[in-house]
């Protein structure tokens, strides 16, 4: 799965944001916002604003993570973020590992190029880190070449993979600092379809992400209790 439907604007999702982020710091849970929103909008800028002390990581994701021009606005805004305390990510997708490695790494210096980012969210990662990839033996070696590339860059802190779904190993725990390990539709399909395995809860919080679209606004705290009883400490829920 992937963390967005591309080419779709997040509207309408403002006001629940806002209204659940004192819910949010409450639980100890800090909200992750995978957005389409450009930084500097007025969504992004709302969601950076110093009352939403939940908010404690953003993606920058211009077209799919495929734009490689500087934005004077875009800079202003995620420096702007960053100084109140909210990491900011670039964004990139890898196509199962079946996305060229060298057009990645292009995407990658781009971002670091232009931008001062806090890492990259790797999007359209697999589960089965045991798999052969085509540039590289395996599935975990080709993840673990990009995200130590990533970690070459000056200042970069964070690497964010996202199979979209749970992993019947922690595989990829050892290469990634936050894993995304469930994004679905509906309150229903993330109580009845998340697997919880053992071996999530052998490891903080601050190391998984859950995202849940779609929820009536009195589902949300039912949301967020699985998601701390999962183990997670990043969340995304609307």
């Amino acid at each position: 799965m992937t963390t967005v439907q591309r080419g779709v604007r997040l509207s309408g999702r403002l006001i629940i944001i806002v209204v659940f982020t004192a819910a949010m710091a409450a639980g100890q849970a800090r909200l992750g916002v995978p957005s389409y929103q450009d930084p500097g909008s007025t969504q992004w800028t709302a969601w950076a604003a110093p009352g939403a002390t939940a908010v404690g990581a953003m993606i920058v994701n211009l077209n799919n993570g495929d734009d490689e021009t500087y934005y004077p606005s875009v800079d202003r805004a995620i420096r702007a973020t960053r100084k109140r305390g909210i990491f900011v990510l670039g964004y990139t997708y890898t196509g199962y590992g079946a996305r060229d490695p060298k057009i990645i790494r292009r995407k990658i210096d781009a971002v670091y190029h232009n931008y001062l980012v806090d890492g990259i969210f790797f999007d359209e990662a697999p589960t089965d880190c045991n798999a052969s990839n085509p540039f590289l033996p395996t599935q975990f070696l080709y993840y673990e070449t990009l995200t130590n590339y990533v970690r070459e860059k000056a200042g970069a802190r964070i690497s964010v993979l996202n199979p979209g779904t749970y992993s019947p190993s922690d595989c990829w725990m050892g290469i990634t600092n936050i894993l995304m390990n469930w994004e679905g539709q509906g309150l229903a399909n993330y109580r009845n379809n998340y697997v919880d395995f053992a071996w999530v809860h052998k490891y903080p919080p601050d190391r998984f992400w859950h995202i849940v679209y779609g929820m009536g606004g009195d589902q949300l705290p039912a949301a967020l209790e699985l998601a701390k009883q999962r183990n997670a400490g990043w969340v995304y829920l609307t």
